[in-house]
C-alpha cells in the first residue's frame, strides 16, 4: 500500500481547525459548497498555495468532513476515551476504545470502514466516553454528506487542479 504524503497535513490542518472553532471563527475559509447539512470551505497554504478544503457540519467547526475521515472534537470537553457508532437504525456497534490519536487530539476520528460506513448512511449516532468519565452523544442527519465529500474530492479541492 502506498504511503499518502499528505495525511500528516490534511490532519494537521484539521486539527488546527478543532483547536481555532469558535462562533467567531464561522467565516474561516471560502464557501465553496452548501450541500444539506455540510458547508464546504477551502483555504490555501500560504507558501504552496495548494487548497485544503474541509466541509463543517452545521458550521460546527468542531465536526468536520475530509477526503478520508471524519472528526469530532469535543471542544475542549476531555480526552476521548471509548466510542460507540450507531448507523441508520441498525444497532450499535460495540464499543471500541479510542486510538491514541483521537487521545491526542480529543476527538472522535471515523476512517476505513467506519468512514465508508458514513458514506452509505443518512444518520450516525455517536456516544463518546471521556477519561473523566463523562457522556458525550451526537446525533447527525447525514443530510448532503455525500455530495459534500464529492467535493472535496473535486477540482476546487485538489491541488494539481485547484489553481
Amino acid at each position: 500500500m502506498a504511503h499518502d504524503t499528505r495525511f500528516p497535513f490534511v490532519i494537521a490542518c484539521c486539527v488546527s481547525l478543532v483547536l481555532l472553532a469558535s462562533p467567531a471563527r464561522a467565516e474561516f475559509g471560502e464557501q465553496v459548497e452548501k450541500s444539506g447539512n455540510w458547508t464546504v470551505r477551502r483555504t490555501f497554504h500560504a507558501i504552496t498555495e495548494e487548497p485544503a478544503c474541509v466541509a463543517n457540519y452545521k458550521d460546527r467547526f468542531e465536526i468536520q468532513l475530509d477526503e478520508n475521515d471524519l472528526f469530532v472534537g469535543l471542544g475542549g470537553r476531555g480526552e476521548v476515551s471509548s466510542v460507540v457508532l450507531r448507523f441508520d437504525d441498525k444497532p450499535a456497534k460495540e464499543s471500541r476504545p479510542a486510538s491514541e490519536t483521537e487521545k491526542r487530539i480529543r476527538a472522535v476520528n471515523l476512517r476505513g470502514a467506519e468512514f465508508e460506513e458514513l458514506m452509505s448512511s443518512e444518520r450516525l449516532r455517536i456516544k463518546i466516553r471521556t477519561a473523566a468519565d463523562t457522556t458525550i452523544e451526537e446525533d447527525l442527519d447525514l443530510d448532503g454528506v455525500k455530495e459534500a465529500h464529492g467535493e472535496l474530492m473535486g477540482s476546487r479541492c485538489r491541488p494539481e487542479v485547484a489553481r
